[in-house]
């Protein structure tokens, strides 16, 4: 029951926001009507400075998880050669 609910949900949710983007509403103010479980892809852009930052305070233990996940993830992903930048501001 739950599942089908979600669904009909979710069906209905992506109608209004599809009705909003073609009545050219903008994307900042209609992304607040995603709902924070619905998947979505992001490509990001980043210097090195701000990389490590980033690793220094989202792999703190203190950090909220899934921003740990996050922080371990790019940095798994990262080309081998750039690790060297990074190591001492990894907390694993």
């Amino acid at each position: 029951m739950i599942r089908e609910v979600y669904h009909e949900w979710q069906g209905n949710s992506l109608l209004i926001i599809k009705k909003l983007l073609n009545e050219c509403w903008a994307n900042d103010k209609v992304k607040y009507l995603l709902p924070e479980a619905y998947k979505t892809n992001v490509i990001m852009s980043i210097n090195a400075r701000s990389l490590r930052n980033l690793f220094k305070l989202r792999t703190d233990k203190k950090a909220l998880k899934e921003f740990q996940d996050l922080a371990r993830n790019i940095f798994l992903i990262l080309p081998h050669e750039h690790l060297i930048l990074f190591h001492d501001v990894i907390i694993f």
